[in-house]
């Protein structure tokens, strides 16, 4: 029972300390509060006395120390954060959104990222306790499987969670293992992501624009100024290597997010309307493209490929007899063109699977000219559009393949679909399965 003690130290946000002897029964019970002064509690849950900044209590050798739920307030506090974490809000929402709220911290200051970031990884709330989450030796550190590994750097240090010591069922979890593993999912998951996964104040280009330097993507910053004695707030795109690492990672590139968003709205509008922004003829073209493909059943363009898809699989599988055959001695002769095969063969695919024609949903002509005259309206409308709402988002990020930003030599390119009629098209089918109603032509 010794090997699950509480490690020395203020408890972890929402926990208490209590003292138990060897046999388990308990002694007192200690809460941490914001001005670092502690309250003891005893064995009946009655308070006892309030210890100043610095002053301790002995115990004997033989008590164990655990962690225990603490006040309930803040015990719900954890379990919310866990919930909008698992609802797919990051960590400045949590805390912004706590601040708002005026929960105190655990020192009883704001909320900030950092925060809710250790506590949302720590352990202990699934009722674990981890050791050697850091290093605080002064030469020497202490790796996954118990060696000494010298160390790097003075002060504290934060150690891989590969490097850590778990003992699970340590004590009473604050919310349940499940719970804790969705939400260290849902974190990887919005990592993975980028801008993309941020459910509220996301940028028009969020997860859009990438560095060919680093390869990191370009995050949304704000800074405020004044201007003619007007406090003004300018928005900007950032390298996110740069932000994270520094110039050891990248070079510092800022792009003002008005302009860029103005840019990449106008091109986009010009690709859908055409130079003169007529949605008319644009509605009427992307009917008939529509109309003649589910007249002759998508066209010839997936046959052919198909059709070469197929004597690329023959090649590949012409290729593996002749490397089963043991009186073969050739092997190293046929392993680049074999991934040649499987590499043409994935790109066939990959193209085929955007060619093919999904089930033409059963509507006429007027009910696709209205569903197509709300779309490009839209399309019409974008150069007018004073915030960014869900559905510009939507679009842009629908016919906007990416923007790559070469920060040595000072410019980008955006690269646009060579069909966006093709996209469109994926976006009615999509709209018909979800059960979308049809837009009636005025």
């Amino acid at each position: 029972m010794q090997k699950k003690c509480a490690p020395g130290g203020k408890p972890p946000y929402g926990c208490d300390k209590q003292h138990c002897t060897a046999a388990g029964q308990v002694l007192r019970t200690f809460r941490w509060l914001p001005d670092g002064r502690k309250q003891e509690f005893g064995p009946d849950g009655a308070l006892i006395r309030v210890l100043e900044p610095g002053e301790s209590v002995k115990k004997a050798k033989s008590d164990v120390v655990r962690y225990v739920p603490g006040a309930p307030d803040r015990v719900e506090v954890v379990q919310r954060m866990f919930d909008w974490c698992i609802d797919g809000f990051g960590y400045h929402y949590i805390a912004a959104r706590l601040n708002e709220e005026g929960v105190p911290s655990v020192d009883g200051a704001k909320w900030n990222n950092s925060q809710i970031k250790r506590l949302l990884e720590n352990p202990v709330y699934r009722g674990a306790i981890a050791w050697n989450r850091r290093t605080l030796g002064k030469l020497n550190g202490v790796a996954g499987d118990g060696t000494l590994r010298p160390k790097r750097g003075g002060g504290q240090r934060n150690n891989d969670e590969g490097d850590w010591f778990v003992v699970e069922d340590a004590h009473e979890p604050l919310v349940s293992p499940a719970t804790f593993k969705r939400a260290r999912r849902a974190v990887e998951r919005r990592r993975d992501q980028s801008g993309l996964a941020k459910k509220v104040n996301r940028s028009l280009l969020s997860g859009l624009i990438t560095c060919t330097n680093c390869g990191h993507r370009f995050l949304q910053k704000h800074v405020n100024s004044t201007c003619a004695g007007k406090r003004v707030r300018y928005r900007y795109y950032t390298d996110g290597g740069y932000n994270r690492g520094g110039k050891g990672v990248c070079v510092l590139s800022n792009i003002p997010a008005d302009a860029l968003d103005g840019f990449v709205v106008g091109r986009l509008r010009d690709v859908l309307l055409g130079r003169d922004g007529d949605a008319a003829k644009a509605i009427d073209a992307f009917v008939d493209k529509v109309m003649a493909r589910w007249s002759n059943g998508g066209g010839d363009a997936s046959a052919s490929v198909e059709k070469e898809l197929d004597a690329v699989n023959r090649r590949i599988k012409q290729t593996v007899a002749m490397l089963a055959d043991p009186a073969f001695d050739g092997l190293d002769e046929l392993k680049a063109p074999l991934a040649d095969l499987k590499k043409r063969r994935d790109g066939l695919q990959a193209q085929l699977k955007r060619r093919r024609p999904r089930r033409a949903p059963t509507m006429t002509e007027k009910e696709l000219r209205g569903w197509a005259g709300a779309r490009f309206e839209h399309f019409a409308d974008l150069y007018d559009c004073d915030a960014v709402t869900a559905e510009t988002r939507r679009l842009v990020h629908a016919y906007v393949e990416r923007i790559d930003i070469e920060p040595l030599a000072k410019r980008g390119t955006l690269v646009l679909p060579r069909d966006a009629f093709a996209c469109l098209e994926r976006e009615l089918s999509t709209s018909a399965a979800l059960g979308e109603r049809f837009a009636k032509p005025k």
